[in-house]
């Protein structure tokens, strides 16, 4: 058995400025075989600490047809007509739906059963959101163009009250599958961090795979785990790091798993101030008695360059893994198998005239261009970030 990659983000909306047209955010157009099939995207960011951000999306069609289950498992046909009547959404089993509670001002709660009406709902009445929001969904690894990208399809949002005083975060859920030769500890004495080449299980498509009917694949999902925080002189700090070293520094050569509570980075990091950072005449004055470092620390941390990653936090002992890792029961040549790759056929024909056409700029798709500038748009809007001071 293994989970579904997750994520649970909550923070403060960030909607791009550039993309914001009389009050709305989303791109909506006209595509299909015919170009007459409506269609909608859209892309947020969820704000934690002063700058750093996990961007969530919804796509949608306007088919004819929603093509859903029951309560049963059964399939159900549901007329384009007849998607908000509130019998039909009832009848609809529960993660099937999308959820989304912007507050009783906008609303209340509302149930979809299809991504367009949820997408043109937010499209609508998120910008208005005056509070921080928690959003859930699914993580996924989707294939384009010879690349493969994080996407954070949203299925659950709701609107936090006041007195909320959880924790803003951008959490994720991944059942890591890794090995022995996984695990890369090269930069670790250096930058306190090891590197683990992992893969997650998804389902792919049948038109991704190429093949006649979809199923389940290894996809690879870099993580890090980061002890920089872990101070030498804390006992406790020593103790949980060597506990979570137990679950990374493995023996296994063959494919174990186990979930694991992760983080997302995505922004600058706070860099905590150090005496490597002071200047030669500032060290000279400490070493003679008349400054210490605190006279030459700065009241805010220095940020680092834009980082980019998914962080391992702790791993998750439930379910079937009460005891731990759980052998993945493939031999190493039956994962390899298994694990998806991004392949283009060409033929003969195909390769000859590309040699002797002029090259032509890649094509890419409307989601997907309007998920990149909305995302380009955020960044130019923030400059640095403050992280929590979590150990991860």
């Amino acid at each position: 058995m293994a989970y579904n990659s997750r994520f649970n983000f909550k923070g403060s909306v960030v909607i791009p400025k550039k993309s914001m047209n009389n009050g709305t955010f989303a791109r909506k157009w006209f595509g299909g075989t015919n170009n007459d099939l409506a269609m909608i995207s859209l892309n947020f960011g969820v704000k934690v600490g002063e700058h750093n951000i996990g961007f969530v999306e919804l796509f949608g069609m306007k088919t004819p047809t929603v093509y859903t289950a029951n309560v049963d498992g059964e399939t159900l046909e549901v007329p384009r007509e007849q998607v908000n009547e509130p019998s039909i959404i009832e009848s609809v089993v529960q993660y099937k739906k999308i959820i989304i509670d912007l507050g009783s001002e906008l609303g209340g709660r509302k149930e979809f059963i299809n991504e367009y009406e949820a997408a043109d709902f937010l499209d609508k009445n998120l910008p208005k959101c005056q509070s921080k929001v928690r959003v859930t969904g699914d993580f996924m690894k989707q294939p384009s163009k010879g690349k493969m990208y994080n996407k954070f399809i949203i299925k659950h949002i709701y609107a936090l009250k006041e007195e909320d005083t959880t924790k803003d975060q951008l959490s994720l859920t991944l059942d890591l599958f890794y090995d022995k030769d996984s695990v890369d500890r090269a930069d670790y004495k250096t930058e306190k961090k090891i590197y683990i080449s992992a893969y997650v299980e998804q389902f792919f498509r049948k038109n991704e795979l190429g093949e006649k009917k979809g199923r389940k694949m290894f996809v690879k999902q870099d993580v890090v785990f980061s002890a920089a925080n872990y101070k030498e002189d804390n006992e406790r700090h020593q103790n949980l790091l060597a506990y979570k070293l137990k679950y990374i520094d493995i023996k296994d050569k063959k494919k174990v798993h186990i979930p694991w509570e992760c983080m997302l980075v995505n922004g600058a990091e706070e860099v905590e101030f150090n005496e490597s950072m002071l200047t030669s005449n500032q060290k000279e004055q400490i070493e003679l008695g008349i400054k210490t470092i605190e006279d030459f620390t700065p009241k805010e941390n220095a940020v680092s360059s834009k980082i980019t990653e998914i962080r391992l936090k702790d791993p998750l002992l439930q379910g079937d893994y009460v005891n731990g890792m759980v052998s993945s029961d493939y031999t190493t040549s039956e994962f390899d198998e298994d694990i998806f790759s991004i392949k283009r056929a060409e033929s003969l024909k195909e390769v000859l005239s590309n040699e002797k056409a002029a090259p032509k700029k890649e094509k890419v798709s409307a989601a997907e261009e309007v998920s990149a500038a909305e995302q380009v748009a955020v960044f130019e809007e923030l400059n640095d970030t403050k992280d929590d001071d979590d150990l991860f």
